[in-house]
């Protein structure tokens, strides 16, 4: 027989297993019961939004538009501006911040962005976290003037 600890009481009074219950009764509707809340617990985790502290070099376009990053269930939602304090070369792959293991895309993840004037480019973030600015430019690879617009916004799924 189970002691009265085998269960809590919620907000609305009622019995609710514990961990401990469903180890005793693997299999049953109490264990289902955990296991599905564990599910929807992870469904349904809020993060708030998070600063992505940036590398040296690079600093947030204007105050209101500082990098952050938001996790809702497996869901990671990024969004800042960025600009370069100092020119970078053509065709160079630029690393600028680094997300913290929670909020990193299950794959590499790219997506393509507009930059100052009518430059693109291409927003990288790997499964390491990395974030990075590449194949900057029009219809060719072009310097990157220093004080250059890098707006991003995405959406991927994560671990």
């Amino acid at each position: 027989m189970l002691s009265n600890s085998s269960t809590v009481t919620n907000s609305v009074g009622l019995a609710v297993p514990t961990r401990e219950m469903n180890a005793a009764l693997p299999g049953t509707l109490a264990n289902q019961i955990y296991d599905n809340k564990s599910i929807l617990n992870t469904l349904n985790y809020d993060s708030e939004w998070k600063t992505i502290p940036l590398y040296s070099g690079f600093e947030a376009y204007v105050s209101h538009q500082s990098p952050s990053c938001r996790k809702i269930g497996k869901f990671v939602e990024i969004t800042g501006a960025v600009k370069n304090n100092s020119e970078i070369t053509s065709e160079s792959s630029v690393s600028f911040a680094k997300l913290q293991s929670e909020f990193r895309p299950s794959i590499n993840f790219r997506t393509l962005c507009q930059g100052s004037e009518s430059n693109k480019w291409l927003l990288t973030v790997l499964s390491n976290g990395e974030m990075m600015i590449e194949r900057y430019g029009t219809t060719s690879f072009a310097n990157i003037k220093a004080g250059s617009w890098f707006p991003f916004h995405a959406t991927f799924i994560t671990s």
